[in-house]
């Protein structure tokens, strides 16, 4: 497996290949075993397919470390 700070929720969960691994409040950086959902990717895809886009872009905005570009 690779070693990097993206895969570190998949060592925290102990998620074998092919499992996906969900983070219940949506911050990625909240790796703590009861925010962490091991599930299959097509029940892991339906779960994020029923979310609006607008949504997860916020998410991902409010999650995102300071930057000095714009986030649109």
């Amino acid at each position: 497996m690779r070693d990097r700070k993206s895969d570190r929720h998949r060592k925290v969960a102990n998620a074998r290949p092919g499992e996906d691994v969900h983070h219940v409040d949506g911050n990625k950086d909240n790796n703590d075993p009861i925010n962490l959902e091991k599930m299959s990717h097509a029940a892991h895809s339906k779960r994020t397919a029923n979310e609006p886009s607008s949504v997860r872009r916020l998410k991902r905005a409010l999650t995102m470390p300071a930057r000095k570009e714009k986030l649109y």
